[in-house]
């Protein structure tokens, strides 16, 4: 029950269900796992969902995390909550005991009518002259971390990969039967002699509840700005692993701890390669490199 989640924990370590926990035990002092089930009266279930109200008033209200949350995003969190609670072995089911939650319904729209839900920032694609450039710019050092990001972001950039799919997600820890690792990468060279390198994935659209790897991309040395080929070779040339621990080694992993980079790395990397070339790193995250590689690719003809 606890892997048929993202997170491999049943979803406790979602935002939604941290907040949660706070909320009842600190706020509200009682406990995050409710009781009140389908056989409870209906009186008990309704102050069950005056409960799941006041939680999404204090979502939309408080920023529990830092940050705000619209009423949309609040809608969601009581929903990953409700799923994590049917988890519970003590618990009485969802949270309200099976009530339709009419209610919490009409507050949630209401909010959304009155609040509104804030515009969402456009995120830009990473321009393959301004990635390349960048790397050239900030990471031409050598050292393995160095060219760690220089293969893992021009690999991203021409497979066309999600940063989930490059790293691990937040709060995940890495797991060699959905991440990448070093046994995922093999090299050929084709008739003409040209290098390739062949790159098992699990997509996270496509395979996100299987636990195996069904994807398979191909990727050619020689291009003129980005070259993930060469750039992979040289990064396993810096860093090598010893045959028997290459299927339990992160493909792409910190120098100084061995860990799997994660999606919050390659954001944050993301962002400050673009801001050394002029752009507005607010506009960039993680999926810019999926951006970028998919609108180069449509402008060189690809279908």
């Amino acid at each position: 029950m606890q892997a048929s989640t993202a997170d491999g924990k049943g979803n406790s370590a979602h935002a939604a269900v941290k907040y949660w926990i706070y909320f009842t035990l600190i706020v509200r002092g009682i406990s995050p796992v409710r009781t009140v089930d389908d056989s409870s009266p209906r009186a008990a279930k309704l102050d069950e969902e005056e409960l799941l109200m006041d939680y999404a008033v204090y979502l939309v209200t408080c920023k529990p995390g830092g940050r705000y949350i619209s009423p949309k995003t609040a809608r969601k969190y009581i929903s990953t909550v409700q799923a994590w609670h049917r988890r519970q072995p003590r618990g009485g089911g969802s949270v309200g005991g099976g009530l339709e939650l009419f209610r919490l319904q009409a507050l949630l729209k209401g909010m959304r009518r009155e609040m509104g839900d804030p515009a969402r920032r456009r995120r830009h694609g990473c321009r393959t002259q301004d990635l390349s450039a960048a790397i050239a710019r900030e990471l031409r050092g050598g050292g393995r971390d160095q060219q760690m990001w220089r293969a893992a972001l021009s690999v991203a950039f021409c497979a066309l990969m999600r940063g989930g799919e490059l790293g691990r997600q937040r709060g995940e820890a890495f797991d060699a039967s959905i991440h990448l690792t070093r046994a995922d990468v093999s090299f050929f060279r084709d008739a003409k002699g040209v290098l390739h390198a062949r790159l098992r994935m699990r997509p996270l659209k496509k395979e996100r509840m299987a636990r195996c790897k069904g994807a398979t991309v191909v990727l050619r040395a020689g291009g003129s700005l980005l070259d993930p080929v060469q750039e992979l070779w040289r990064m396993l040339e810096l860093d090598p692993v010893e045959e028997a621990a290459r299927g339990h080694t992160p493909l792409f992993r910190r120098a100084a701890d061995g860990e799997a980079i994660a999606t919050d790395d390659v954001c944050a990397m993301v962002k400050a390669l673009m801001k050394a070339v002029g752009r507005d790193p607010r506009d960039y995250g993680a999926h810019s490199l999926r951006i970028g590689g998919a609108t180069a690719a449509m402008a060189a003809g690809v279908d």
